[in-house]
């Protein structure tokens, strides 16, 4: 009978070493699983102008049109060195009511932000980006393409 148990023990134990490690063991990346960039064809770019945010530089564009409830990509290209923090962007007014922001992230050298303008679209809507960061928040606005 002991032996029959010590069998069975053994048994389970293996069982349970089979089951669980898989479980346990680091996952091997394929190429396939590797993250791919966020890179994709930019259609028509709507220059903006410059703003500056905590001492940092950049040139705003838009890539597509400005369509109530639609998606629009805001494109930063910084004139230096990329400040730390949290970059958001934002299609609306100031204070951001109504609107989506987008958090920024790297993209082809600059930043790009993917932002849903709000529907409807406020008459003083404007492009917003703010920066928190190492010199605190900082925003600026840009006026929309027309």
């Amino acid at each position: 009978m002991r032996h029959l148990i010590a069998s069975l023990s053994t048994t389970v134990g293996l069982a349970l070493v089979l089951v669980a490690a898989p479980a346990l063991a680091q996952p091997t990346l394929h190429a396939e699983d590797k993250k791919e960039d966020h890179k994709h064809a930019h259609g028509h770019e709507h220059a903006l102008g410059e703003i500056t945010l905590n001492g940092a530089a950049f040139t705003v564009a838009l890539d597509g049109h400005v369509k109530p409830g639609e998606e629009v990509e805001i494109i930063l290209k910084s004139k230096g060195a990329l400040p730390k923090g949290v970059m958001r962007g934002w299609v609306g007014i100031e204070s951001g009511k109504g609107s989506v922001k987008g958090k920024a992230h790297d993209e082809d050298g600059g930043l790009c932000m993917h932002a849903e303008v709000p529907n409807p679209l406020p008459a003083d809507a404007k492009v917003w980006v703010e920066l928190d960061g190492d010199g605190g928040k900082a925003k600026a606005s840009l006026a929309l393409p027309k």
